[in-house]
C-alpha cells in the first residue's frame, strides 16, 4: 500500500468518524465522545504520515490504515445493530439531558460538593508529605486513595454545574479544592470530565446546529488548552506550585516547561504507539483478547488466583517499547530505566484498535469492538434509567472515560463507568432506605406526641365536667 492510498483510507475514515460523533452527540448519546477521540487519533495519524515512514515500514503503516478502518466501520455498525436490537425511544435523546439538568442541578451540585470535600480529605489523610509531587506520592497509595480518586471524578463536575447554576462563589469554591486534590492526585481524568461535564450540557441546551458546531471546536480547543495545563502542574509538589505562584514565577515555568512545546498534550505521540503496536501484534506475548478477558473479570480482585488476570496491554506495550528504545530520548531516563528493571511498567496507550489488534491481531479486533460496541449501547440505556441526579453524578467520569477508551486504555476507560455507576446507585439506594427509616420514626413520634394530645386533651375536657357537675 503506497503513501497516496494511506492518506485517503485516514482521511476518510476521520471524515467518516467525525460525522458519526457528530450525529451521535447531537442525538445525547455519550458514546459520541469514544467516536470524536478516535477521529482525532485519526487526523493525527493523516498529518503524521511522513514523520511515521521515516520509522516504521509501508507495509506497518499500511496495515494500520487498514486496521483504523475497519476497526472504525466494525464499530459503528456494531452500535447501530445493538440499538436496533434493543430499541428505547428516549435513551440519551439531548432533551432528556436538558430536562435532567433543570430538574436536578442543585442536587448534583450539593452532592459533588460533598464528594469533593471527601475527596480532600481523604487524599490529606494519605500523604505523609504534602509537598511531594503526585508521581512521587503514589507508590504509597492505597485503598484511601483508590477511594479519594472515586470521589474527585464524581466531585469536580460539580464546578461546571455551579457555574452554570450562577453560583460563581460556590463554583470559585470547589475549583479550589479540586485542583487542591489534583496537584496531590494527579489525575487528569477528574479534570477532563468537569470540562467534559460543561461543555455537554452547554451543547445539548443550544437549538442551533451552528452554535453546537462553534461549541464543538472549542471543546478540541479548550481540551487540547486543558491537557498540556493539567501535565504542567501536576508535574509540582504542592509546595513547589505555592512557591512559584507567590514569586509570580509560574508563567514563566510554563513558558519554559517542555510540556508546553506539544500542543496536543501529548496526544499525538499515541498514533506512533498504535503503529508499534501493529508492528508487534504477530507475537504471541500479548495473549488473545486481553483487554476483554481483563472486563470479563472486572470486579474480581487480584488476590483471586484461580481467575487471575492478564497484564494490562498497556502495561506490556511499555515494557516491549522502552526494551525496543522507543523512549531512548525521553527526558528521566534514570527513572525509566529503574521502573523497568523494577518491573514497576508504566503504559503507552496505542488507540483502541491497536489495543484490540495486538492481542490476536484480526480475530481480536473484530470480537472485541463488537464487544465494545454492546459496551457502548450498555451504557447508553443505563444512564438512561439512571434518577437525574445519579445520571449527572457520572456523567462527566463516563464522558472521560470514553476519551480513555479512544486512546486505547478500554478497561480503565469503562471502568469510569462501571465502578462508578455501581457505587453511586448503591450509596443512592442506602441513602432512600435511610431516608425512608428516618421517615417512619418522624411519623411515629408526632402519631405518638399527637396521640398524648388528645389524650390530654380529653382528660382536661372529662375533668371539666366533674367540675362543672359539682
Amino acid at each position: 500500500m503506497d503513501n497516496a492510498i494511506i492518506f485517503i483510507s485516514f482521511g476518510i475514515t476521520t471524515i467518516f468518524l467525525l460525522f458519526c460523533a457528530w450525529h451521535s452527540i447531537c442525538r445525547g448519546k455519550v458514546y459520541g465522545v469514544l467516536f470524536g477521540g478516535l477521529a482525532i487519533y485519526g487526523f493525527f495519524a493523516f498529518e503524521q504520515i511522513g514523520t511515521l515512514s521515516e520509522t516504521f515500514s509501508t507495509d506497518v503503516i499500511g496495515t494500520a490504515a487498514l486496521v483504523f478502518a475497519v476497526g472504525s466501520v466494525v464499530l459503528v455498525l456494531s452500535i447501530v445493530a445493538f440499538e436496533q436490537t434493543f430499541p428505547y425511544r428516549e435513551a440519551g435523546s439531548a432533551n432528556l439531558w436538558v430536562l435532567r439538568m433543570w430538574r436536578s442541578a442543585s442536587d448534583h451540585t450539593k452532592w459533588a460538593t460533598i464528594a469533593s470535600c471527601i475527596a480532600l480529605v481523604l487524599l490529606l489523610h494519605t500523604r505523609s508529605n504534602l509537598g511531594a509531587a503526585w508521581n512521587v506520592a503514589r507508590t504509597t497509595n492505597g485503598f484511601e486513595t483508590s477511594v479519594a480518586a472515586f470521589f474527585l471524578l464524581l466531585g469536580t463536575p460539580g464546578i461546571a454545574s455551579a457555574v452554570i447554576r450562577g453560583k460563581k462563589f460556590l463554583a470559585l469554591s470547589l475549583f479550589v479544592i479540586n485542583i487542591v486534590s489534583f496537584v496531590l492526585l494527579g489525575s487528569r481524568a477528574a479534570m477532563l470530565g468537569a470540562l467534559g461535564f460543561w461543555v455537554w450540557i452547554v451543547f445539548m441546551r443550544q437549538r442551533s446546529r451552528l452554535k453546537q458546531l462553534r461549541i464543538l471546536i472549542i471543546i478540541v480547543l479548550l481540551g487540547f488548552c486543558a491537557q498540556v495545563a493539567l501535565r504542567f502542574i501536576r508535574g509540582f509538589g504542592l509546595d513547589e506550585l505555592l512557591a512559584a505562584l507567590s514569586n509570580g514565577d509560574i508563567f514563566s515555568l510554563f513558558i519554559s516547561n517542555p510540556v508546553v512545546r506539544h500542543i496536543s498534550g501529548g496526544e499525538a505521540a499515541i498514533v506512533k504507539y498504535f503503529m508499534f503496536s501493529i508492528e508487534l501484534a504477530p507475537s504471541d506475548t500479548f495473549g488473545f483478547m486481553t483487554s476483554i478477558h481483563r472486563l470479563a473479570l472486572f470486579f474480581i480482585p487480584y488476590s483471586v488466583h484461580l481467575l487471575s488476570k492478564p497484564m494490562d496491554v498497556t502495561y506490556q506495550l511499555w515494557a516491549a517499547a522502552y526494551s525496543h528504545g522507543l523512549f531512548a530520548h525521553a527526558a528521566g531516563a534514570d527513572l525509566l530505566r529503574k521502573s523497568y528493571l523494577s518491573g514497576d511498567y508504566g503504559s503507552i496507550h496505542p488507540t483502541l484498535f491497536g489495543e484490540m489488534f495486538v492481542s490476536g491481531q484480526w480475530p481480536s479486533l473484530i470480537i472485541s469492538v463488537v464487544i465494545v460496541g454492546a459496551l457502548c449501547v450498555f451504557i447508553d440505556r443505563c444512564l438512561t434509567h439512571m434518577s437525574d441526579t445519579r445520571a449527572l453524578l457520572v456523567l462527566g467520569p463516563t464522558i472521560a472515560g470514553f476519551l480513555f477508551v479512544a486512546r486505547g486504555n478500554s478497561v480503565i476507560g469503562f471502568g469510569y463507568f462501571i465502578y462508578l455507576a455501581v457505587f453511586v446507585v448503591i450509596a443512592g439506594r442506602i441513602i432512600n432506605v435511610l431516608r425512608m427509616r428516618a421517615h417512619k420514626s418522624r411519623v411515629k413520634l408526632r402519631g405518638s406526641s399527637y396521640a398524648t394530645q388528645v389524650a390530654n386533651a380529653n382528660a382536661r375536657s372529662t375533668s371539666g365536667r366533674i367540675e362543672a357537675s359539682k
